[in-house]
């Protein structure tokens, strides 16, 4: 007899089976105050806080009188000194004091609602029909807060201040006005990503005040920690299994490379995107004679699969249309084969044509959580590290790490998007590698805030790009090659110094965009801006000026 799991309801043959399941893929949630730990879901951490931490929760959240409330009164808004209950704080019964049966919004009555609800966590709604959110869990333990201290409850306030300026009228949608600011929040569906939780034009107002700003901003970059653990797990089971089917479809051995923001440690949200690089075991050369910066030529190296033969011109060249075609085979296989058991939770992307990605939607399965979004991208690995390219500066870089990170470079199929000779045989070099171990490991040597000030540069990009969608070609390579410029330029980057490096990082990115021009970090001849369209840089350059 088969056990299921209570919460994802997969299928399973035994009791330790499904006890290994819940440990690794539904871990219990953590309440912030009381660190009990013993909660299945979400609905019962979000009913434990309102029964056991009312009045702490108030510390935390941003309170707004309710509608309810202030519509019913006969004094015409005016606070009178009674409780939820009806009674008065002077002792004294009011008038018709509302029971759970009558009172639908009476703690008791919500609550017995609740028992019979099995979706995402409900939460109380203020007058502007916006939800609450407690500061996350994860900012407090960041900067080492006791939430109960009295002389730390301000940075918390601060901090939670995000709730009270997200439902000002201003910032509401047309559809919020419609609805007096009652939209649900929700998740990015599967085509779009998690919108920023503060608008430019909101954030921008706060910038005379670089130290509220920041604070602001730090706590809206980060995000749950349970959350975010949930979906790594099963991204690690979908590449786990992925690999396995692979090696009985691929006719040649292949490696994988994770790479991404999530894998260098500078996620901004939801862990909701994911990079893998794979590549054939095989030794290939790199040439770069009369081609363009950023591109190269992939020769035959002393040992070829032969199956690789009728992917090679007649000089020995690589052609990267041919070898993306026959990758995207194997991956299209993949998702299709019977035995891969997260085949029918995944479901194909189609991109432009250019795109050297092969992009698929995993859906998690579970209510209130959006899929996942998947690239999976052909690769030929190089190992070592040619002279043309900039070595990485050992001044905020230990030696061991820039070793480490010109052990190797890859080319990928991205399709060359000006007039060549030979564009149909040029790579675009990929530097995944190198700029992962130099971003993870960019604040080792003093602990300082390089990291920081990039998420916090990504954050403002994020959210030009939510309130301008036309912003499509600017994007966070961009923001990654002006940070490690950025890192060389600069030198203390002590905490102490970090409203200053904000506030510097933004005018020479400002200058950047309004000359045209950021230099790739690793081949500096190189200009990653030349195909971003004018009027974007233009745009992203004006709504920065905001902030200074």
């Amino acid at each position: 007899m088969s056990l299921k799991c209570d919460i994802c309801r997969e299928d399973f043959k035994n009791a330790h089976g499904l006890s290994i399941h819940k440990s690794k893929m539904h871990p219990p949630l953590t309440c912030g105050i009381c660190q009990k730990n013993d909660f299945k879901n979400e609905h019962g951490l979000s009913i434990h806080m309102t029964k056991m931490h009312q009045d702490k929760e108030s510390e935390l959240y941003t309170r707004k009188t309710s509608q309810h409330d202030i519509h019913h009164r006969k004094d015409g808004g005016r606070q009178r000194p009674s409780t939820a209950c009806g009674h008065r704080k002077d002792g004294h019964p009011g008038r018709n004091p509302p029971t759970a049966a009558h009172n639908p919004h009476s703690r008791s009555a919500v609550n017995a609602k609740s028992k019979s609800y099995s979706g995402p966590p409900r939460e109380h709604k203020g007058a502007t029909g916006t939800r609450p959110k407690s500061v996350p869990p994860k900012f407090v333990e960041s900067h080492k807060i006791d939430p109960h201290s009295p002389g730390k409850r301000q940075v918390i306030k601060e901090a939670a201040k995000i709730v009270h300026v997200q439902a000002s009228p201003e910032t509401l949608t047309k559809s919020q006005e419609k609805t007096g600011g009652r939209s649900k929040p929700k998740e990015p569906s599967a085509t779009e990503r998690s919108p920023s939780s503060m608008s430019n034009s909101t954030l921008s107002c706060l910038a005379s005040d670089k130290s509220k700003l920041l604070t602001i901003l730090k706590a809206g970059i980060i995000c749950p920690k349970e959350d975010s653990k949930l979906r790594v797990d099963r991204v690690n089971l979908f590449v786990q299994h992925l690999e396995e089917t692979m090696a009985g479809v691929s006719d040649f051995p292949l490696e994988l490379f994770k790479s991404g923001s999530y894998y260098d440690k500078t996620k901004i949200d939801y862990a909701d995107e994911f990079d893998f690089m794979f590549y054939p075991k095989a030794t290939f050369e790199a040439d770069f004679s009369n081609c363009p910066p950023g591109y190269c030529k992939i020769k035959k190296g002393r040992t070829t699969i032969q199956d690789f033969d009728n992917m090679f011109t007649k000089n020995g060249y690589l052609i990267p249309e041919r070898f993306k075609e026959k990758m995207f085979q194997i991956f299209k296989k993949c998702i299709e084969n019977p035995g891969f058991r997260e085949g029918r939770r995944t479901k194909r992307k189609l991109r432009n044509p250019e795109s050297p990605a092969f992009t698929v939607f995993y859906d998690l399965q579970l209510q209130g959580k959006p899929p996942i979004d998947i690239d999976l991208v052909p690769a030929i690995r190089l190992d070592g590290w040619p002279s043309t390219f900039k070595r990485p500066s050992a001044k905020w870089l230990s030696e061991d790490h820039a070793k480490k990170a010109m052990k190797c470079f890859h080319a990928v199929t991205k399709t060359f998007p000006g007039k060549h000779a030979d564009a149909d045989l040029l790579w675009r070099i990929s530097f995944s590698h190198a700029e992962r171990k130099l971003i993870h490991h960019a604040d080792y040597t003093d602990k300082g805030v390089r990291k920081t000030i990039f998420k916090i540069l990504k954050k403002l990009k994020e959210d030009i790009k939510t309130d301008s969608p036309k912003i499509e070609k600017f994007c966070s390579y961009h923001l990654k090659m002006f940070m490690l410029g950025f890192f060389d330029r600069h030198q203390d980057f002590s905490e102490k110094n970090e409203q200053h490096l904000f506030n510097q990082s933004i005018k020479e990115l400002v200058k950047c965009l309004q000359e045209g021009e950021i230099r790739n970090y690793f081949i500096p001849n190189d200009n990653i801006l030349k195909y971003v369209p004018k009027d974007e840089k233009d745009l992203i350059a004006r709504k920065l000026e905001e902030y200074i």
